[in-house]
């Protein structure tokens, strides 16, 4: 797990991330969930999740993995292909359902870039959809 932390960490050199053709579809779909998941956050309809339970539900690995990731997710200017690599280690890693991957992703990322990336948080939905499209 370390070791993926550390790839996940190091993968603002630019190249594009790989994945594999059967997590394509799953990786695209739950990057949309995630995007909707930040959208409710910002509106106020999102139920809040308090760190300590993100950190619980994603493990604490993950979790710290999670902050390395949005730490140069905010440096590169939001990289999708970073945070779908980030989604698809904690549905491989964590006993977290389908709906559950998005969910505690999307308030890890409000914690960790709430200050960092207040243009994102003050958006309108579709505005913040990243740099990658």
């Amino acid at each position: 797990l370390l070791s993926i932390a550390s790839d996940l960490s190091h993968a603002a050199d630019g190249l594009a991330v790989r994945f594999k053709p059967e997590d394509v579809d799953w990786v695209n779909k739950c990057y949309d969930k995630f995007l909707d998941k930040c959208d409710e956050i910002k509106t106020n309809t999102e139920t809040q999740i308090q760190p300590d339970t993100v950190s619980w539900a994603l493990t604490s690995d993950v979790f710290e993995a999670g902050i390395a990731v949005f730490k140069n997710v905010v440096e590169i200017d939001r990289d999708q292909d970073l945070i779908k690599k980030f989604l698809l280690l904690v549905r491989n890693t964590t006993h977290n359902t389908d709906d559950g991957v998005p969910r505690y992703v999307a308030w890890l990322f409000y914690y960790q870039t709430q200050d960092s990336l207040k243009e994102f948080w003050e958006s309108s939905k579709g505005e913040a959809t990243g740099s990658n499209q």
